[in-house]
C-alpha cells in the first residue's frame, strides 16, 4: 500500500485515504511489534516487573474502553453500527464469542502468571504514570467528546491495525522467557484475530464520514497523536521516558 498522503486529502477515496494512513503510520512510528519494549520482551530483556508495568497500563485502557465506546454508540443513529459496536462490546466485556472472559480480566491473569495478583493490579491500575494515563485520556476525551466514527476509527486504524503481530511475538516469547502458559497467554492468543477484523470494520465505519479536507485533516491528526501517545507510554516501563515539569 503506497503509503505517501496527497496534498490535498479529498484527491483519494476515503477508504484509500484510511488504508493509506494506517501505512503512513506503520514507516512513521514503526510498527507496535518492533517497539523497544516489545522486542526486549521478544529477546528475554525485559524484566517481569516492566511486563507488569506495561500490562497494567493496559488492563487499565481495556477496562475502560468500553465505557467510551458506549459513550459513541449513544451517538450513532445507525442500526447496523450499532450492532457491530454492540458485538464488539459483549465480547470484551464478557468473552462471550471467544468463550473466555473479560478483556481485562485476561490482562489480570497475564499479570498474575506473572506474579502480580489480581487485587493489586486493580488497585496499581488506578494510579498509572503519565505518559499511560496520557494515552488512556486521550482514548476517554474521543470517547466521549467526539463523533463515534472518529473514535472507533482512531483507536483502531492507529492501534488494533498493528496488533496482530504483537501477540504473535508475546505467544512465543512468554512461555519461552517468562514461564507464562495457560491463561497468562489468553488476552494474546484472542486478539490477533481480532484486532485484524476491528481494523476493517473501523475503515468501513469511518470511511462514509470522510467529506471533507477538514475532517480527513482532523482524523489524521488524533491518529498520530494516538500512536505518538502510545509510543510513549509503551516506553515508560523502560525508564526511557524523562518528566519534565514546567
Amino acid at each position: 500500500m503506497d503509503r505517501d498522503l496527497p496534498q490535498n486529502l479529498m484527491d483519494i477515496p476515503a477508504e484509500d485515504f484510511c488504508r493509506r494512513l494506517i501505512a503512513r503510520g506503520l514507516a512513521q512510528y514503526d510498527t507496535m511489534n518492533n517497539h523497544p519494549l516489545i522486542r526486549a520482551a521478544a529477546e528475554g530483556k525485559a524484566t517481569k516487573e516492566q511486563l507488569r508495568e506495561f500490562g497494567t497500563g493496559l488492563y487499565r485502557a481495556v477496562h475502560d474502553a468500553q465505557r467510551w465506546t458506549a459513550a459513541c454508540y449513544a451517538g450513532c443513529e445507525d442500526q447496523k453500527t450499532r450492532a457491530l459496536m454492540l458485538k464488539s462490546m459483549m465480547e470484551e466485556e464478557t468473552g462471550i464469542y471467544s468463550k473466555t472472559v473479560s478483556h481485562s480480566e485476561q490482562l489480570a491473569d497475564f499479570l498474575e502468571a506473572l506474579g502480580q495478583p489480581r487485587a493489586v493490579t486493580y488497585e496499581r491500575s488506578k494510579n498509572l504514570k503519565m505518559h499511560f494515563k496520557q494515552w488512556c485520556d486521550l482514548s476517554e476525551f474521543l470517547g466521549r467528546c467526539r463523533p463515534y466514527w472518529l473514535y472507533r476509527g482512531t483507536i483502531a486504524m492507529a492501534g488494533e491495525a498493528q496488533f496482530t503481530d504483537v501477540c504473535v511475538t508475546m505467544m512465543e516469547a512468554l512461555p519461552k522467557h517468562y514461564g507464562v502458559t495457560g491463561k497468562g497467554l489468553t488476552f494474546w492468543e484472542v486478539h490477533g484475530p481480532i484486532d485484524k477484523e476491528h481494523t476493517d470494520t473501523a475503515v468501513e465505519m469511518i470511511s462514509p464520514h470522510l467529506t471533507s479536507e477538514e475532517i480527513r485533516r482532523e482524523v489524521q491528526t488524533y491518529f498520530f497523536h494516538h500512536v505518538d501517545f502510545r509510543y510513549r507510554a509503551w516506553l515508560e516501563p523502560l525508564g526511557q521516558i524523562k518528566y519534565v515539569l514546567a
